[in-house]
């Protein structure tokens, strides 16, 4: 049984460390999209700020219907980080359960270990006794 707790622990640590490293992959997504969606609101900015010319002004709506599409994915990854922060969170408690049955029965192997020197250790002192000396 302790072996299959063990290959249970190292699983569900593999597991978290999976999720952390998808939950850090998400995190760093959409800080790229917002990234991306402050630059093109700065780029509507401007073209609307300069709207001399016919050209500016289909750059600046350019610019919003990308920064929609950005806005729209930017929701999806943040959507994307809350699954993955709570597959991750789950995973780790799940590895912390099993590391406290672990712990448990590390436990409870010291102490039959312990019971078992010291009945061997009573033993042996109870055979020096009873032998005759001579």
């Amino acid at each position: 049984m302790k072996a299959s707790l063990e290959c249970l622990y190292r699983l569900r640590s593999l597991l978290e460390d999976l999720s952390r490293v998808e939950l850090e992959v998400c995190l760093k997504e959409a800080a790229l999209l917002e990234e991306t969606s402050e630059v093109l609101r700065d780029e509507q900015r401007e073209a609307f700020s300069e709207l001399a010319e016919t050209k500016e002004i289909v750059l600046a709506q350019l610019a919003h219907r990308r920064e929609l599409s950005v806005q729209e994915a930017l929701r999806m990854a943040q959507q994307s980080v809350e699954q993955a922060k709570s597959s991750y969170l789950e995973h780790r408690k799940e590895r912390q359960q099993i590391e406290s049955v672990l712990g448990m029965q590390r436990s409870l192997d010291d102490l039959v270990r312990n019971r078992r020197e010291q009945r061997w250790i009573d033993d042996w002192f109870g055979q020096k006794r009873r032998r005759p000396k001579g």
